[in-house]
């Protein structure tokens, strides 16, 4: 909460700082959209002064961290265009007919804001959703319980400081919660051991996602999670989508020290060694910056309840 007051602060500050210097300077001629281009532009300044303030509090000031507050504040224009229209409503009328203009603005805010808002109580509640149905896999004893929360987290963060699109990321925050749903096809997880393979049950799993039309992009994330990073006398896997090559690195690791019992840094190493084939070094290099800045490479190693003995790395 003190971190949000203290972005809307600096954010608000920057708007008064940008249009007074516009006001100021000479920079546009007398005119009917004097005022409005001050508005906008001032609006513009304020907007990438907020995503510079939440790179410098949350992440670094250059790299992926910034290409991806900067789209994500694209991806808000129209709430932008409707927060600058309403503004430039109330000034260009308030010389006109005073109070009045107050009420002229506010209605056609109010209704907006009360779209977005509901919009985005609908969103809330799809996660909630989404989140409720990855837990049935740990519930049934197929993973580490908050073994989902917990790559989603790593995920999220991981897919923040490479700078995916606003888009991807959402891809990439649904499929983390969702990419063991397939093990609850599974009435005991011994079966594992009876041939079916991860793929077979990441594959299971994308067509119980597949069969929301909104998710069939994640789907396929969850699909191909498996897949290593490259095979022999491969570079790379070109068609591996990040999202998949993300959740494969953030779920192993979270396995590694909740299911294995190995501890954050021994679990690193052991993904480390994973990076030959199977996973992305980028992907894996970009988990370690975020396991630092948070501290948790100095951990102990933790066991599971239930899971006393180190299984084999």
């Amino acid at each position: 909460a003190f971190g949000r007051f203290v972005r809307r602060g600096l954010v608000f500050s920057a708007y008064l700082f940008f249009y007074h210097w516009l006001a100021t300077s000479s920079l546009f001629v007398a005119g009917e959209w004097r005022r409005l281009s001050m508005f906008a532009l001032a609006g513009f300044g304020a907007f990438l002064v907020e995503a510079l303030v939440d790179v410098v509090l949350t992440g670094r000031l250059i790299g992926g961290r910034l290409k991806h507050r900067l789209a994500s504040v694209a991806s808000d224009g129209a709430v932008f265009l409707s927060l600058i229209a309403t503004g430039a409503l109330l000034g260009l009328s308030y010389e006109a007919i005073g109070g009045w203009a107050l009420a002229v603005a506010v209605l056609p805010y109010a209704f907006t804001a009360g779209a977005f808002r509901r919009l985005s109580q609908t969103k809330e509640t799809y996660e909630q959703t989404l989140v409720a149905l990855a837990q049935i896999p740990e519930v049934g004893g197929h993973t580490p319980i908050g073994h989902a929360a917990r790559t989603n987290d790593l995920a999220t963060a991981v897919a923040e400081r490479i700078g995916v699109s606003p888009r991807d990321y959402e891809r990439i925050n649904y499929a983390s919660f969702l990419h063991d749903i397939g093990r609850i096809t599974l009435n005991e997880p011994s079966i594992l051991r009876q041939g079916f393979t991860d793929v077979d049950l990441a594959g299971w799993g994308a067509e119980i996602v597949g069969e929301t039309k909104y998710l069939e992009d994640v789907a396929d994330i969850v699909r191909r999670q498996h897949e290593p990073f490259r095979s022999p006398g491969e570079t790379s896997n070109p068609d591996l989508p990040l999202a998949s090559r993300i959740i494969k690195v953030c779920s192993a690791y979270d396995e590694s020290v909740h299911d294995m019992g190995f501890s954050p840094l021994e679990a690193l190493e052991r993904i480390h060694r994973g990076t030959v084939y199977d996973f992305d070094p980028d992907v894996v290099r970009e988990l370690r910056e975020v396991l630092e800045r948070r501290g948790m490479l100095n951990q102990p190693a933790t066991v599971t309840p239930g899971k006393p003995t180190r299984r084999s790395a």
